[in-house]
Order: C-alpha cells, then structure tokens, then sequence
C-alpha cells in the first residue's frame, strides 16, 4: 500500500518539485503556528497533532489505492486525452479529486479523532480550531514529500529508510511546526503523557512511507508525486485562508488571545472567568472562587478580588482544567485548583522548613494525609463527594481516602473549611498534617 502512496519520482525535476513543496508546506505550518516554530521541542508536541498526523498518513494511501484504480479503469484516465477546449474541465474534476481525497478527506477524519482524544483527556469538550487540523494535515503532506524524495535519491531502500528514520527523528524533535495542543488559542489541553514517543514516531513513520513509494509507475497511472502534492497543496492552502478568516488568534505583546478575551462575573471579592460559550459553567467557577477566597480569609491573606478561571484567558490567580461535561469535569476542575493551591504552599514550606531525615513509614504516612487533604479541599470547593465516574486508580491511596470520606461525610462547609485551614497552617509552621476525627 505504501507504494501506491506517492508514484516514484523519476526525474530531477520531479524530485526537486517535491523538496520544493515540502518546503512550502512547512513554511505555511510555521507561519500559521505564529510561534518560533524551529524552537518547538519534542515533548510541547501534543497526541492531538500525533494523531491527526497519523490518520492522514494512513489514510492516504487507502486513498491513492482508490484513485489508482480509477486510473487504471479509464475513468479518469481518459481526461489527459481531452479535446483543448474541454482541458478546463478536466483540470477541474482532477484537482476536485485531489481536494477530496488528500485534503478535505484527511482534514475531516484528524477533526473527528482530536475530538474524541481531547474528549477521553478531559479536554473542553474536544474544541479546538480548524487552524490546528490544518497545522497536522499540511505538516502530514510536508513529509510525505521529504520521505519520497529521499526515497527517489537513495537507490538502496534500506539506506533510504536509515534516511527517512534520521530526518523523521530530527523534524519530529526540533522543528516540528505544530504548536502544542495545550496553547490556547487551539482550545484543546491534553496531558503529555505519550507525546513523545507519539510524536518521535509520527514523523518517522510518514517519512517512511514516502521513502517506501519507489514503485513503478504502470499503465496508464498519470499521477505523479508532484501533481498530487500540488493538487492537495492547492486544496490546503484553500481551507488554510477559510479557516483562518473564522479563527484568527490574536497576538497581542507576544502571547495569543481569543478574539473574545472571555466573559466573567463578580461577587464578593471572588470573579470567575470561561470561555465565550461556556457562561453556564460561571455559577460553579463563581462558587469555586468565593470558597477559595474564604479560605485565604480564615488564613489572615484576604486578597482584593480572587479570580478563578476556566483556561488562562486574561489570566487570573488560579486556572482550573477544561472541564469535560457532567459532574466528572467538576470535579477534576475544583481538583485542579485545591492541588495548585496545596502544591504551593508544600512548595514554599519545603524552602523554609529545616530538612528532617524520615523512615519510608513516616513519608508514606506525610503522602497518606497530603491525599486526604487534597481530597477534602476538593470536596469543599465542589459541593459533594467524589463522583463514581472519577476513579482512582491506586487501591491503597483509594481506600485512604474512603476512610476520610467516611469521617467527613457528615461535617458542614463550615467544618470543612476549619479543617482545611487548620492544616494549610500546619504546612506553614513546619507541622505534621492532622488527620480527621
């Protein structure tokens, strides 16, 4: 399959039309990254773009089979042998297929996936811009072109895989022009866990697919390398101009900003921030921040106004994981912001606090109460106990904190706010955690 991908390119003049498209689309990619792309290390790369980048590869050479085969029938063979007057038409229905099958086709199926990724992740729903799937698909077509023309340059084919594997390795690491999924202004945050050996081997493996297609071009098979990359070039750059004219970010003084810079609400001291659309989380985010700004009272560091927000819009003392629907994404968002909180306190103890040496019984233990404060401090910000959708793995650390749920289930918020500061102060004064009685 992967020999039908891209037809072998014969002559030098085909094969510098490759290098000279691959290098056009990596242009675009950078330009549309608005970022320095040629710094984007390996692990900012996102298993989004990864798995839009694969899709297309795979894909692809489904679709070329496809398109061989209505070659080799005479359907569109034929068009090559038209009458001048009707060569228009021909260029029309040629560069039609090609728009379909190598760009609309791939564009359509890395949207759907990200979707679903982003929606398995705890992503926002699987938003994200057009903009994004079109950095994969044009990035996808780039090395396509690269692999084939290391694949027609190197008459060994495992020299041109040894190639192929180095050069994958070197664009995937260092000059990857995809920008991470996490940016902002893709609306899409993954965890990175897997990106990058995802993202090593995306590179690698479409680059070896285009070093592979070194078949021979039979019968009546018109299309070459450079007529389909430029067929789905144009198709490209098309969706490239449509899709930035609805979703053009922003630059303001070096950092991207949603044309919306997001909708917020006040009160108490407390503000809450989400993106446009998503007002309907406002009432929770609102709750999150005046419980929080509560909590910073009962410690004697009242603040002015406390912001809580969705993503990092206009910033804000506290940014709470994308939310995913129901009570799950909840959950996982008031978990974010007691863990931030928490995690900066420990931090600053652990730079004034005298180092003490400790059995792995003591640390087990200091670990054993960091879980259950976590927990309760969630509980607190959420309203409710851990929803049976949020599953924690660990069955030791899953039994800990059935104990404090079990001790905690029938205190007040006024109980657990009590808690809670007792032993943010405990952190503060060098102090051990206090359990729940």
């Amino acid at each position: 399959m992967a020999r039908i991908l891209l037809i072998e390119l014969r002559t030098s003049r085909s094969r510098w039309w490759s290098l000279l498209l691959a290098g056009v689309y990596l242009l675009v990619a950078l330009l549309l990254s608005e970022r320095d792309g040629w710094k984007v290390w390996l692990n900012e790369a996102s298993i989004s773009a990864v798995t839009g980048i694969l899709f297309a590869g795979i894909l692809i050479p489904i679709i070329a089979a496809i398109e061989q085969q209505i070659w080799r029938k005479g359907t569109l063979s034929e068009l090559g042998g038209v009458a001048p007057g009707k060569k228009l038409l021909a260029t029309a229905v040629r560069l039609g297929v090609n728009m379909f099958y190598l760009a609309l086709v791939p564009l359509i199926i890395s949207t759907v996936v990200i979707r679903i990724m982003a929606g398995m992740a705890g992503a926002k729903n699987g938003i994200f811009t057009p903009v994004y799937a079109v950095l994969c698909v044009v990035f996808a077509c780039a090395l396509i072109c690269i692999g084939s023309a290391i694949g027609d340059m190197l008459p060994s084919r495992i020299a041109a895989i040894v190639a192929a594997a180095v050069v994958g390795f070197v664009l995937s690491t260092y000059l990857s022009p995809v920008p991470a999924a996490n940016d902002p202004w893709t609306k899409v945050s993954l965890a990175g866990y897997g990106a990058t050996i995802g993202t090593l081997l995306g590179g690698i493996i479409l680059l070896l697919l285009g070093a592979l297609t070194r078949g021979e071009s039979r019968g009546n098979v018109r299309a070459t390398t450079a007529q389909l990359a430029r067929g789905s070039g144009v198709s490209i750059l098309a969706i490239v101009c449509v899709a930035l004219f609805f979703n053009g970010p922003v630059r303001v003084n070096g950092a991207l900003r949603d044309p919306q810079p997001g909708i917020c609400a006040e009160k108490g001291g407390a503000r809450a921030c989400v993106w446009p659309g998503d007002e309907v989380r406002l009432p929770f985010l609102l709750n999150v921040a005046q419980k929080l700004a509560h909590i910073y009272e009962a410690l004697g560091e009242p603040r002015e106004t406390l912001t809580v927000v969705e993503k990092q819009i206009i910033g804000g003392d506290y940014t709470v994981s994308p939310m995913t629907g129901g009570d799950g994404g909840l959950w996982l968002a008031a978990d974010s912001v007691a863990f931030e909180m928490l995690a900066d306190r420990m931090g600053q103890a652990q730079t004034v606090c005298p180092t003490v040496e400790k059995s792995q019984e003591e640390l087990s233990a200091e670990w054993d109460m960091n879980w259950k404060l976590n927990e309760v401090f969630t509980q607190y910000l959420f309203g409710g106990e851990r929803p049976p959708e949020v599953e924690v793995e660990d069955a030791a650390i899953d039994a800990s904190l059935g104990e404090i749920r079990a001790k905690t289930r029938s205190w007040s918020e006024a109980q657990q706010a009590d808690w809670i500061v007792s032993n943010i102060k405990a952190i503060d004064n060098c102090e051990r955690l206090k359990d729940a009685d």
